[in-house]
């Protein structure tokens, strides 16, 4: 099928979801004295495949987007104060979502009530 398995992502996947393996605050009715393991199908079983075909699509390059302006430091942002390179600006579409804490408020909200 043209996927090709990749273990760095994997392994960058199983190792964020592990973050939350031991919280008990996710919603109220979680008991802080029990063991959820929380993420357990992720951060166990997980695994990463791309498929370069269809990464290479146009309309896909926002999800392989990151800063490239290296005259400050790896990553700099192209063609804001402090960075020469201006002909590369990131568009905005491609820009990670800025999560904020009402955005975290309104997640809280949607899955407070989940039977466990």
């Amino acid at each position: 099928m043209g996927f090709l398995y990749s273990d760095e992502l994997t392994q960058i996947m199983k190792e964020k979801a592990s973050t939350d393996k031991g919280r008990t605050d996710i919603i109220p009715a979680m008991d802080p004295t029990k063991n959820y393991s929380v993420g357990q199908h992720l951060w166990s079983t997980l695994q990463v495949y791309i498929n370069p075909l269809v990464a290479s699509l146009p309309e896909h390059a926002h999800l392989m987007a990151e800063h490239g302006c290296y005259a400050y430091g790896k990553g700099g942002e192209c063609g804001i104060a402090g960075n020469r390179e201006v002909d590369s600006v990131l568009p905005d579409s491609f820009k990670p979502l800025k999560l904020t804490d009402d955005m975290d408020k309104e997640w809280s909200e949607l899955i407070k009530d989940l039977k466990l």
